[in-house]
């Protein structure tokens, strides 16, 4: 097929390399454009625009498709069908209508559960036990649109965001192909979603990397893996990033946010324990607790601040 791929993040990437290296053909890549730094003032690429450069495949970068010059543009382009994976604009029915057989999503959750911005996580900071990988036909609605497959996956709590999104990637890439295969076969079938169970997935804000140790510790546990590296609590006055923890199997009478041990096992509101085994300082390099604590204290006994 000739394919006109959308996408931007992480995620996208391994999607985007198992189409380069397959039988089918790149014509153009969607993305966002680079964002300057302000930090050197470089320019920064998406994951996705720096794979099309070094392939050399034509990228686009527009703020919007309600241009018509945009939508014009794209079906000069002349392709067969358009993939999505993690793109993050909004795709009007003018584009979604273009190729012959429209556009298909490769989505990393239990449709329709987690329909939205940030579903893996979203399903990790909500502690589910199972989640999927969809491919789906889009349509006008937010990831409303029929499903040509799901898989069904259990949530592996001990993993973070990053290494979840480069797993669901991969699965999301093989069952990419294999819906290819059947479209271009005629065989492929949609079923459409049901909207029992909906929920959405919200961006995430920087309300959401707060630490609340009076929630119970399974939740903490699950916000400080899915926000990698970016969840944190405040010490001493000084903003500390919780990088990565593991639940402990041990209960607690001590009040929620309180040091147990030097392993960093803190009490959380539901009794329950989590130990903290990355953190960071602010510009300073992620490190495991032990290392962690040889040049900063954090005493036993003492309660944290949320």
């Amino acid at each position: 097929m000739q394919i006109i791929f959308m996408g931007t993040s992480e995620f996208a990437v391994p999607i985007l390399n198992s189409l380069i290296h397959s039988q089918h053909s790149i014509k153009s890549v969607y993305t966002v454009e680079p964002k300057l730094h302000s930090r050197g003032m470089k320019l920064h690429c998406s994951p996705v625009y720096k794979v099309a450069e070094k392939h050399q495949i034509p990228i686009f970068t527009p703020k919007t498709f309600k241009n018509q010059s945009e939508v014009d543009k794209l079906k000069e382009i002349e392709a067969d069908i358009i993939v999505v994976a993690a793109y993050g604009l909004i795709i009007p029915a003018s584009i979604l209508n273009a190729c012959k057989f429209g556009c298909i999503n490769v989505h990393p959750s239990d449709l329709p559960r987690w329909r939205g911005a940030a579903p893996i996580q979203r399903s990790m900071m909500a502690c589910d036990s199972e989640t999927a990988i969809c491919i789906m036909q889009l349509d006008a609605g937010v990831d409303t649109g029929p499903i040509f497959t799901k898989k069904q996956l259990t949530l592996d709590k001990n993993k973070n965001i990053h290494q979840l999104t480069e797993d669901y990637a991969q699965i999301g890439a093989e069952m990419l192909l294999q819906t290819l295969k059947e479209l271009e076969k005629s065989v492929a079938n949609a079923f459409p979603q049901t909207n029992i169970g909906t929920t959405y997935a919200q961006k995430i804000t920087s309300e959401d990397m707060v630490i609340n140790w009076n929630k119970n510790a399974t939740a903490i546990h699950g916000q400080i893996m899915a926000l990698t590296p970016n969840a944190y609590f405040i010490n001493q006055g000084l903003k500390i990033k919780a990088v990565e923890s593991v639940l402990i199997d041990q209960e607690t009478n001590e009040p929620p946010g309180m040091v147990l041990n030097k392993q960093l096992d803190i009490a959380c509101g539901d009794n329950r324990v989590i130990r903290l085994t990355k953190l960071q300082k602010p510009s300073a390099k992620i490190l495991e607790t032990r290392d962690f604590l040889c040049g900063y204290k954090i005493p036993i006994g003492s309660t944290i601040e949320s």
